[in-house]
């Protein structure tokens, strides 16, 4: 299938193209062996939920009407991804931390806790940076996020498992869409969007298919098969990976200190640490964001 016009990419960084890739659609994991991870004493191939679909591997870079379909003059915070880079000032505070030669989750949050004054400046000045974005919204801390290098995607739910579970326990969920909130098909463009700030040491992907939940809906109701009255806000991307597998996945590379905005109740997408050899570090703020 070919891109349709939809969620749109913007940037003031440059040759943003190069860092965007295109592949032909998904697959249902349990017909792509994943990667292998090894890291310190980690060492396994990630399971993935039993519904779960994960992106092909068969990237490239965007044509020029593929560049041209993502453009968009029209910037709203529902419909658009914001790629930038953080200010020197917060990448000093981040460097004060040294995450780069952390090792483990344990250690990541230690250097937080461990240096508070550090640590309530650096929120101070994310706070001014953020701040910038707003539009007379709230917004709001949601987490820091640890992952291991080299996982195809990293969405997981974790809520489920018993203290003291391993990486290798984990089952992954593959591409979704966010439900932070109560919310409809309908009302998915209502909630808001994320930044996440790549602080890790190697850069990360955002995966993400370019149409909102409302453009997927009218899509599935072309298929006469699908009883339409059945598909809901979490039921959708099962849905549609099956009736449309062919439909395009972008992938973005976030190099470290960079940053993404996007809107995640409202499009499908997750998170890469594929082919990546340090531990990747990521922290999220929720809100009505535009840059």
């Amino acid at each position: 299938m070919n891109l349709i016009k939809g969620i749109n990419i913007q940037s003031d960084l440059k040759d943003i193209y190069s860092n965007i890739e295109i592949n032909t659609g998904v697959v249902h994991h349990g017909l792509q062996k994943a990667k292998r991870v090894k890291y310190e004493n980690h060492d396994f191939i990630p399971s993935y939920e039993s519904d779960a679909f994960v992106a092909k591997r068969d990237w490239r870079e965007l044509k020029r009407d593929e560049k041209e379909l993502l453009q968009n003059d029209e910037k709203r915070y529902y419909n658009t991804i914001v790629l930038g880079e953080l200010p020197n000032i917060i990448k000093e505070e981040f460097n004060h931390f040294d995450f780069h030669s952390s090792k483990c989750r344990k250690d990541v949050f230690n250097r937080f806790f461990n240096n508070p004054e550090k640590t309530k400046s650096l929120s101070s000045k994310i706070e001014i940076f953020i701040s910038q974005m707003l539009h007379d919204r709230d917004h709001y801390f949601h987490c820091v996020n640890v992952n291991l290098p080299n996982l195809e995607l990293v969405a997981c739910n974790t809520t489920k498992l018993q203290k003291g579970f391993r990486q290798e326990d984990i089952k992954y969920m593959g591409l979704h869409n966010d439900i932070t909130q109560e919310m409809s098909i309908q009302t998915a463009h209502k909630f808001g969007n994320r930044i996440s700030m790549n602080i890790g040491k190697d850069s990360r992907y955002l995966l993400f298919i370019n149409l909102t939940m409302l453009q997927v809906y009218d899509m599935l109701k072309k298929k006469k098969e699908i009883d339409i009255t059945k598909v809901n806000i979490t039921n959708i991307s099962n849905y549609f990976f099956k009736y449309y597998p062919n439909y395009p996945v972008i992938r973005i590379k976030i190099k470290p200190y960079h940053y993404y905005v996007a809107p995640t109740d409202n499009c499908f997408h997750d998170g890469s640490t594929l082919n990546s050899k340090n531990l990747d570090i990521n922290i999220v703020y929720f809100g009505h964001l535009l840059p």
